[in-house]
């Protein structure tokens, strides 16, 4: 986590870069279009997935469960307000 403190005249502000981006891609593809995309912000291994644009297709979910592997991450939560509720799924499986 990116942490920086900046003294104004006006007062102090500390701002902590938190949040991730991510994008998928179809396997070869880079840029625009991407099929799914959402924010991502962690706490130690676990990630919170927000945000999202797009349907999580179990491709889309392999490859999301191993990059976010290969970062440490051990547990994955994210909300889908049309299926009423959060839902988990762990990435080390």
């Amino acid at each position: 986590m990116t942490v920086r403190t900046v003294a104004t005249p006006h007062g102090t502000v500390t701002i902590e870069a938190f949040a991730h981006v991510i994008r998928y891609h179809e396997v070869g593809a880079y840029g625009d279009p991407y099929t799914f995309a959402c924010a991502m912000t962690t706490h130690g291994d676990e990630a919170t997935l927000f945000a999202a644009l797009g349907t999580v297709k179990p491709r889309i979910r392999r490859a999301l469960a191993q990059a976010l592997r290969e970062m440490g991450i051990a547990r994955v939560r994210y909300e889908r307000r049309n299926a009423g509720g959060p839902r988990e799924i762990e990435v080390d499986r």
